[in-house]
């Protein structure tokens, strides 16, 4: 995904993000959820759970008010593991939130 551009208010392309370890795909088929935390201006503006491949493609759709302020999105990964055992993965890609 890398770098893409919104409008206030869009619900579409859904978030993609491939989640890497040493520049190589995270295997994540063992992972029981994942949730994406989305940060505007350093502060948590959302947490919505995602679909996860095997290897570490993470697929999340926006919600409703996601997208409603103007800003570039940053984005952790939280996982949580088969037993409960969490994992946070910091992810480089962005979403740029422009007004209308």
């Amino acid at each position: 995904m890398s770098n893409v551009e919104m409008y206030v208010g869009d619900l579409e392309p859904d978030l993609m993000v491939q989640l890497t370890s040493n520049n190589l795909p995270l295997i994540t088929s063992e992972v029981a959820t994942a949730h994406v935390l989305g940060y505007l201006n350093g502060e948590l503006l959302f947490t919505n759970s995602a679909d996860i491949d095997d290897d570490g493609t993470v697929t999340m759709t926006w919600n409703g008010t996601d997208t409603d302020q103007v800003g570039t999105l940053r984005f952790k990964v939280r996982l949580t593991w088969p037993d409960s055992r969490p994992q946070t993965v910091e992810v480089d890609d962005v979403v740029k939130v422009y007004s209308l």
